[in-house]
């Protein structure tokens, strides 16, 4: 797998460079972003699983039978993520990191913060790993066009972090676990947040200088979990709730503190948790129909079975806050972007993308 990432580096360097020409060419003053660098878990995978041995795929229909092909491309949903509409607003191409001549994506569905994470699916791509392919990346660009150049690049580039979900949900949570023994919910999370820590201060010695964060996704209220509580009804497996704030009050501290630290780096907040809450509770005035239910899937909730060819699947995506029994649907995501490049302090701290370009 490493191979094959570091036999398409040199393809990334011919884009990346390209870039870097059109900003040096730019004499209008408009701010330029040569590049947006995904890093993360299936909220922000464009495809990288589809080449990897892992049960953790969406290479099929009905998963991108909404997208600009109306073909599956390996996100997680029927279109578009919400780094592709942040992507477009920002004019950067988005494309998978493994098969790619401008692929700028390192995200895999499964990975988390802890490199264990996800093994109950097969392979992934950790976040220690989708780092070091980032390293090799700018080593290879260093080599071939010079340490300032691509200093240049890697500074006015934005840098997209969205992980943690699955240290839960694919972890810690799971029966038998072993963090589970050994940890209690504080304990776990301030292990998780440690890790953060040390991989964005690694992210910022690499050379990144605007870095967004997500927060946590309200974990309790994604149709999987509100079936597998159904029988108790939790209110929204509340305690699944309760550990995503605990989590995100901690990552909130910590970015607030990297601002300070990290003097060349601004960094972002990005509230996934208030937005999405938001959301689902006024889901009728964004004009949607369902706010608890997978428009793919089986059960309650339509969240005990995952989105599968022969399972059942809405007719319009875009009445549903929830594509499948985790991911929310391309509608959604784009409201998810939209409040993340021009949103207010709760959903985007403490600026917003738009803001951050001074746009």
């Amino acid at each position: 797998m490493l191979r094959n990432c570091k036999g398409l580096i040199h393809r990334l360097a011919l884009f990346l460079v390209i870039a870097a020409r059109i900003a040096a060419a730019d004499s209008s003053g408009k701010p330029v972003v040569p590049a947006l660098f995904i890093l993360g878990d299936s909220t922000v995978d464009c495809g990288n699983n589809n080449w990897l041995w892992t049960v953790a795929q969406s290479k099929f229909l009905p998963y991108g039978r909404d997208f600009d092909t109306h073909e599956p491309t390996g996100r997680f949903t029927n279109g578009r993520l919400s780094i592709d509409y942040l992507g477009t607003k920002i004019s950067t191409l988005l494309s998978r990191f493994l098969k790619s001549s401008a692929g700028v994506n390192f995200a895999s569905a499964g990975s988390g913060i802890l490199n264990a994470t996800g093994s109950i699916f097969g392979q992934r791509i950790p976040m220690q790993t989708q780092l070091a392919y980032l390293k090799d990346v700018k080593s290879e660009l260093s080599e071939k066009f010079g340490q300032e150049q691509t200093n240049e690049i890697f500074s006015k580039s934005i840098f997209y972090v969205s992980v943690g979900s699955n240290d839960f949900i694919n972890n810690y949570l799971v029966p038998g676990s072993s963090y589970l023994r050994d940890y209690n919910r504080k304990s776990f999370i301030d292990l998780l947040i440690s890790g953060l820590d040390e991989q964005l201060n690694e992210l910022y010695s690499i050379g990144a200088r605007r870095i967004v964060v997500a927060s946590l996704s309200p974990l309790g209220s994604v149709p999987s979990q509100l079936a597998k509580f159904s029988t108790i009804r939790l209110d929204g497996s509340s305690f699944l709730n309760d550990m995503s704030q605990q989590y995100n009050t901690k990552l909130f501290d910590l970015l607030v503190r990297l601002r300070s630290s990290l003097s060349e780096a601004d960094v972002i907040y990005n509230s996934l948790y208030n937005v999405l809450m938001d959301i689902s509770g006024k889901y009728s005035q964004y004009g949607f129909l369902y706010n608890d239910t997978a428009c793919c899937g089986l059960g309650n909730f339509n969240g005990s079975v995952p989105c599968l060819p022969n399972v059942p699947v809405c007719e319009d995506a875009a009445q549903y806050v929830f594509w499948d029994e985790y991911h929310p649907t391309g509608s959604t995501y784009k409201l998810i972007a939209d409040k993340l490049w021009s949103g207010n302090i709760n959903e985007s701290y403490p600026i917003n993308v738009k803001t951050l370009l001074g746009l």
